[in-house]
């Protein structure tokens, strides 16, 4: 399996895609800042906002919080295939990866720097509920999507439960109720 690259912020060292499985199960949460390389207006402030973050010294993270993480910045238009699984469609992004528990962390609400900030504060606490990855994942990310999209998600979900019952009542009907004439047919036939 190949891995993307990581500028991993924490060692301030470009890692490459031969180490990132390292990386990612260093034991510590990975937050990653998906970016586009070539955006000169949004990648500048993504790319501080996560030194500030990764920095021991001046990191507004608690220690205790910081020390959970390792930072860093990975291309997201190069490796988009790799981080559309962790629900990243647009860049720049940020989302939290637990890689030997098959979890991730992501909420499109975090773009600013004060609220990824927060938002790591809650995932370090862990006041925010992590996604799975693959299948397992697909009834939460299904939830989400619908939650997303409320109230038509609900009316859209109302409206296929009616007509899955009502095709499972057909089908019980027939098989179960079926026409009980015939058998009373048979049995006159067979008394003349």
């Amino acid at each position: 399996m190949f891995f993307p690259d990581l500028l991993l912020l924490f060692f301030f060292r470009r890692q490459g895609s031969n180490n990132f499985r390292d990386i990612a199960h260093s034991g510590r949460l990975l937050v990653i800042a998906a970016i586009d390389p070539d955006d000169k207006t949004k990648t500048p402030a993504v790319m501080e906002t996560m030194k500030k973050l990764a920095h021991r010294r001046t990191s507004p993270l608690s220690s205790e919080a910081r020390a959970r993480f390792n930072f860093g910045i990975m291309d997201g238009v190069k490796w988009s295939k790799f981080v559309e699984q962790f629900n990243v469609h647009t860049v720049p992004y940020y989302f939290v990866l637990d890689a030997p528990n098959s979890k991730f962390y992501e909420d499109p609400k975090v773009d600013e720097a004060d609220e990824l900030e927060t938002y790591l504060t809650d995932v370090a606490a862990g006041k925010v509920q992590a996604q799975r990855e693959g299948m397992w994942g697909l009834p939460g990310r299904a939830l989400k999507l619908a939650n997303q999209y409320a109230p038509w998600s609900y009316l859209f979900v109302a409206a296929n439960a009616l007509v899955l019952g009502y095709v499972l009542y057909c089908i019980c009907t027939g098989c179960c109720c079926g026409d009980d004439d015939d058998e009373f047919e048979e049995e006159d036939d067979k008394e003349d």
